[in-house]
């Protein structure tokens, strides 16, 4: 009786700290995903304003073939969209709570011995 106690007070101690691991990489994976949205919106901000003043002065400069240049300010922009959503999906992929999942791994493979 006594062995199987101390099995399971081992037990609720591995359980403990990988709950404690678990809970620390959450509160890590919150301030960065902040972090990452506060930047996002102030360089869409700085982006934006950008655009709009730089559009305006090739198209007051260009006036004489304003829906050419309009129509090449649209392509160069779709494209800066597509370049701008490829690094963000790149950023984003990382998986989610990797070292929770890694020390999982390794507790397993300890309890459970591959022959």
């Amino acid at each position: 009786m006594h062995t199987f106690r101390r099995l399971l007070e081992t037990f609720v101690a591995i359980i403990e700290s990988r709950l404690t691991l678990a809970s620390v990489e959450l509160q890590e994976e919150k301030s960065r995903a902040i972090v990452i949205l506060m930047l996002i919106g102030a360089a869409m901000f700085a982006a934006a304003m950008a655009i709009i003043a730089l559009t305006a002065l090739v198209l007051v400069l260009c006036w004489s073939h304003a829906a050419w240049t309009l129509g090449g300010f649209a392509v160069f922009y779709t494209c800066l969209a597509i370049a701008g959503w490829r690094a963000l999906r790149r950023v984003a992929e990382k998986p989610f709570l990797t070292d929770t999942i890694d020390q999982l791994k390794k507790d397993r493979e300890w309890l459970i011995p591959r022959q």
